[in-house]
């Protein structure tokens, strides 16, 4: 891409909360992030960050909301030029930048990194009149991203239509990092006294971490459990890890230290809440996650990547219609010996490197050719 251009990437979340913010920047290079970070800010030497000014958390969202669009506005109307690239991430940051730099000749790209009716919006009333609103400002960007082809199908399912747009591109939640072979891992399944499972990600009602915390504290001599992250349950999932010995909790983390906490861990949890419908279209970054540390996942049917780890044996689907093991809202022990005789199949030690190890290379050239072909 040239040297002139330099990208913008635009995100109502601090900078670690998702590793894709980081990634898109990665893609296109020449980055400055503009994100909405918490008090407890953590320091980016390396990369040039530009946060909105009030703290993301500590109440008080009813009028910083609607600033921190009224602020994105007026950024995009008096800072950005033709010589930007904006990659705006969710709807709510693209529409007040498309609003301010249209009639710019600035490319606008729109990550969907989530609809918005089944995220940020998902508390208002008629999901399907947000979802035709999102779809039309896909249409207005010059070129749409998304994270699975899964989820372009969902605005097809939702709306009765194809999704109408001259240029998509599936950028998948893959790391863009590659295994750390200084790492030790925990060793052999059967070798361990007690097994470990982990959870390094959001912390919040959609992931079966009560399931999970229920489960750990009912077998607390089988079984330990490792939490990291943020999110609206920390202050549960504190709380259980003080109450348990097998539980703990180490805050959280940035994608360097990824490595490190899968070496801890015998299985990764990836399960999704079925009550909740974009589950049915995930693109979890724990999927690739898994694949590139060699961790068996924990996960259920309702997402699209369940069958590949029940067919490769990547890991175990507790859900399964053939062996669930899911009763009354609660993990059965039984559990406790499908684990202990777990068997990889052969794509967990296998499939990064074949598959995923150069995706990044390749779809950066496709990204940033495809930017230099809307500037022309």
């Amino acid at each position: 891409m040239s040297r002139d251009l330099q990208t913008l990437i635009f995100r109502g979340l601090p900078l670690m909360a998702d590793s894709r913010t980081l990634r898109n920047g990665e893609l296109l290079g020449n980055a400055q992030y503009h994100t909405w970070e918490k008090k407890e800010k953590l320091n980016f030497p390396e990369l040039d960050v530009v946060s909105f000014p009030l703290s993301k958390d500590g109440g008080g969202m009813l009028y910083k909301y609607p600033l921190y669009l009224i602020y994105l506005f007026f950024f995009s109307l008096f800072k950005i030029n033709k010589n930007h690239v904006c990659v705006c991430m969710d709807l709510d940051t693209f529409v007040p930048i498309w609003l301010g730099s249209f009639f710019k000749k600035t490319v606008l790209i729109f990550d969907v990194v989530d609809p918005a009716s089944q995220a940020r919006f998902k508390k208002f009333p008629f999901p399907r009149l947000i979802d035709r609103v999102e779809s039309f400002f896909i249409g207005k960007s010059h070129l749409a991203m998304f994270p699975h082809d899964c989820r372009v199908s969902y605005y097809a399912d939702m709306l009765g239509r194809p999704l109408l747009h001259r240029q998509v591109l599936i950028v998948e939640n893959m790391p863009s990092f590659s295994y750390d072979n200084d790492v030790q891992p925990i060793g052999p399944i059967a070798d361990a006294p007690k097994l470990v499972i982990g959870y390094f990600g959001t912390l919040d009602g959609s992931r079966g971490l009560d399931l999970l915390l229920s489960f750990a504290v009912d077998h607390a001599e089988e079984i330990d459990v490792v939490v990291a992250g943020d999110g609206p349950l920390r202050t549960y999932v504190e709380q259980v890890s003080t109450d348990s010995t097998n539980v703990s909790f180490l805050g959280r983390y940035t994608a360097s230290q990824l490595s490190g906490l899968y070496a801890r861990i015998h299985f990764s949890w990836m399960y999704y809440d079925p009550r909740f419908s974009l589950h049915r279209y995930a693109a979890p970054n724990k999927f690739y996650e898994h694949l590139c540390f060699h961790v068996p996942v924990l996960t259920n049917n309702v997402i699209p990547q369940s069958t590949f780890v029940s067919e490769q044996r990547t890991g175990i689907v507790i859900d399964h219609i053939d062996h669930p093991l899911l009763e009354n809202g609660r993990i059965k022990s039984e559990l406790l010996s499908v684990m202990r005789a777990y068997v990889p199949g052969p794509s967990l030690g296998a499939y990064w490197a074949m598959h995923c190890s150069n995706y990044y290379s390749s779809i950066s050239s496709v990204l940033r050719a495809s930017v230099l072909e809307i500037k022309q």
